[in-house]
C-alpha cells in the first residue's frame, strides 16, 4: 500500500454518453496495447457500444469537464462485479490510478459488492502491481488468453478482491 498520496486534481464521474464518444475513443485507442481487444474501433462503433454494450462506462472528467479516464463496470450478480479502467496517457504514473480505484472499491464494497473482478493482460505488468497494491489476488490465469489483431496471443489474470 502506499504509504501517502498526494492528488492535485479535481475529479468528478458520470456516466458516459454518445456525446463522450470522441474523446472515450481518443482515450480507448491510446491504451490499446493493454486492452484485451485491441481492435481501434469507427466513432460510429465506438457510438454504438457506449449505446448497446454489454458494459457500463463512468467517465472520470477534471475541473474543466475534459474526459479524462473512464471506468468500466459490469455487473455480475447481486454481490459481484467486473471493473476495469483507463486513463489519458498524460494524467498515468501519478498515483491517481491507484486514489480513482481506492475510491470506486468504496463505494461498490458500500453497494453490498463483496466480490469485485478484473481482468489484466499478463504484459500490463504496471496495471498488475497496482492492482496487487490494492489488495487483489490472482484467482485464475489462462495463457494465451486473447488474440491480438497482429494474430498474436497473449495470456491474461483474473484477479478478485473481496471484503
Amino acid at each position: 500500500m502506499l504509504d501517502s498520496l498526494e492528488i492535485n486534481i479535481t475529479f468528478h464521474f458520470k456516466k458516459l454518453q454518445i456525446s463522450d464518444a470522441e474523446a472515450f475513443k481518443r482515450i480507448r485507442d491510446s491504451n490499446i496495447e493493454y486492452l484485451h481487444n485491441d481492435t481501434s474501433f469507427t466513432l460510429d462503433e465506438t457510438r454504438a457500444y457506449l449505446i448497446n454494450g454489454p458494459v457500463e462506462y463512468y467517465g472520470l472528467f477534471n475541473s474543466q469537464h475534459r474526459l479524462i479516464g473512464y471506468v468500466r463496470f459490469q455487473h455480475i450478480d447481486d454481490t459481484e462485479c467486473q471493473i476495469g479502467m483507463d486513463l489519458d496517457s498524460r494524467y498515468q504514473s501519478q498515483g491517481l490510478g491507484y486514489y480513482i480505484y481506492e475510491t470506486v472499491l468504496d463505494v461498490l464494497f458500500k453497494m453490498k459488492y463483496t466480490s469485485i473482478y478484473l481482468l489484466v493482460l499478463e504484459s500490463n505488468t504496471r496495471a498488475f502491481n497496482l492492482y496487487t497494491q490494492l489488495g487483489f489476488t490472482v484467482v485464475d490465469y489462462t495463457p494465451e488468453a486473447v488474440e491480438r489483431v497482429d494474430g498474436t496471443r497473449v495470456g491474461h489474470y483474473l484477479m478478485m478482491l473481496s471484503r
